[in-house]
This record gives structure tokens, sequence and C-alpha cells, in this order.
């Protein structure tokens, strides 16, 4: 099982549907009849407590809380050189944990 603790970097791959993929999107992949394109990017959270043993909540950047289940595939820690250029980016961090 899968531990967080208050203030670990996270990311969540997310999946996104649009006309336009961001700079940032990854493995892009066109509908059927090509006027949208799914694709997923990569979101930068902070933790900011683990409810019980099978949930998180974590804050985003602009300072909303969300739960995400710990056994989400698409949630992972940063790693060492993620979180290196993450405090590049957000010398302050990428969001401050208030919990």
């Amino acid at each position: 099982m899968r531990t967080f603790k208050k203030g670990d970097l996270v990311i969540y791959r997310m999946q996104k549907t649009s006309m336009r993929p961001s700079p940032r999107a990854k493995g892009v992949r066109p509908s059927e009849h090509g006027d949208r394109y799914t694709y997923v990017v990569d979101k930068y959270w902070t933790v900011a407590r683990m409810i019980d043993q099978d949930t998180v909540e974590i804050i985003i950047r602009c300072g909303k809380i969300r739960r995400l289940p710990v056994i989400a595939r698409q949630l992972r820690k940063a790693q060492p050189l993620e979180r290196f250029r993450l405090r590049q980016r957000f010398p302050r961090g990428p969001s401050s944990v208030t919990a």
C-alpha cells in the first residue's frame, strides 16, 4: 500500500479532450473524425494529508482541495529530478500546504 505524507509533491496524470492540445500534452490521439484530441497532462500537486489508509487529500495550485484514492494508477510521488524542476518553476512550491 502506498503512503503519502503532508507536503509530498505528487504527479497526477489527467486525461483531457480538446480541440487544441497544450504543449505539455502527451500521448495525443485524434478522435474518429479528427475534430478533437484525447491526451494526458501531468498535473503537479501537493499532499495536504492522508484522510485514511485508502484516500489522500491534495491541494492543487489554485488552492482547491481534491480527494483521490491512494491506489489510483494516475497518482504517484514526484521523482527527485521532477522535484528539482518544480522548485525551479515554483520557488515557493507549487502550492502552500495549510491543512
